[in-house]
Formats: C-alpha cells, structure tokens, sequence
C-alpha cells in the first residue's frame, strides 16, 4: 500500500507532466537555461502566468469529469425501477432481511452501496408479479447468480453498468433483456468476457 509520500510525489508528478505538456516551447527552454538546480527549476515553471493558467484548467477538466461521473452514477442507479432498500428487496422476495444480507454476501444478489450507508438493491433483479416470484430461482430473475459470478470481481456499479448496457456480444442487446428471454448461456458468456477484459 503507498504511503502518503508517495501519493505526494505520484500527484505531484502527475501535475507537473500536465503543466510540461502545456507550457509553450519558449518558455520550457528558458526554464531549463535559467535553472541551477531541480528546485529552481520546479520554482521557476510554476512561477509561469502560464502555469497557472494550465492548472486551472486541468482542475475544471477533473471538477467536470467527477460531476459527469456522479451524474452517470445517478442515473444507472434509478434505471428499471432504482433501487429497493434490505427490507423492500425482502419483502419483494417473501423471506427476511437476514437472507437478503446472506445473498448478498455469497454474491447472488446486486447490492449497490449507498453515499450515506448500507445497500441498495437495483429493482429489476426481483420479478414483480406472484407467478414470476415462484420460480426455481427463489425469486430472482432466472440465471442472475451464475452471471453475476461470471463478472467476478467486477465493482458493482461496473456490474450494473453490464445488465443495463447493450453488449455487442449479444447483438446490442442488453444482458437483462436477454435473461428475461431465458437466454442465459449467452449472458454467462458475455458476462465471463466482460469479467475478464472489463469490457462489454
């Protein structure tokens, strides 16, 4: 695990890569030609009005990235139903909110973590009507626990991202359509692809 340090000099790096790659050709060599030591050096192209500028617009590409991400999460999260807390996903299924913990667990149930705490339970892995709830799958939609053991280790939203997306695997189709056809083979393939490549 990195230290702190690390992570300092790694950011840091990382920063000063991105103002390098900014900074006009002239005033790169007039750094270099002025500067008697690294120090001076790292002083003297920070010291740049236009390093200044390029920071800044580096940070309003992460601030802008991160508020696209939040967005993105936003939405997959509400997609088919949004998520049900422990006690609706239970309710939903007919058995407690202990069996819905121990599902989660042995990883035969999507969870989503939630900002604040807990779990939320992306809605249409629970069929809605009586008929449907009664089938061998105890009450999940029919081949979610092989699939979601074929995409492993994947991040949940990743996993969600998967059923919710169109997969060139099965023709753009979405992995949860497919499932609700009964086509499970051809999921558990996709899905073992996109565990292993992290992609569709």
């Amino acid at each position: 695990m990195a230290t702190e340090r690390e992570l300092l000099l790694r950011r840091g790096l990382l920063a000063f890569r991105h103002l390098a790659e900014r900074l006009p050709q002239r005033h790169i060599e007039q750094v270099l030609a002025h500067a008697r030591s690294d120090e001076e050096l790292l002083l003297a192209a920070l010291s740049l009005p236009e390093a200044f500028v390029a920071l800044e617009e580096r940070a309003a590409q992460v601030q802008a990235a991160r508020a696209r991400g939040v967005a993105m999460r936003a939405r997959l999260v509400e997609e088919e139903g949004g998520l049900l807390s422990g006690e609706q996903a239970a309710a939903r299924l007919g058995i407690s909110r202990q069996a819905i913990d121990k599902r989660r667990r042995a990883g035969t149930l999507l969870a989503i973590p939630r900002p604040s705490r807990g779990f939320g339970y992306p809605a249409w892995q629970f069929p809605t009507d009586q008929e449907t709830a009664a089938n061998d799958e105890g009450g999940r939609l029919p081949g979610l626990a092989e699939t979601l053991k074929a995409l492993g280790k994947e991040p949940p939203l990743a996993k969600q991202r998967f059923f919710l997306s169109g997969n060139h695997r099965l023709g753009k189709a979405r992995p949860l359509d497919r499932l609700r056809e009964g086509r499970v083979d051809e999921v558990v393939r996709a899905a073992r692809a996109f565990g292993e490549h992290g992609a569709a």
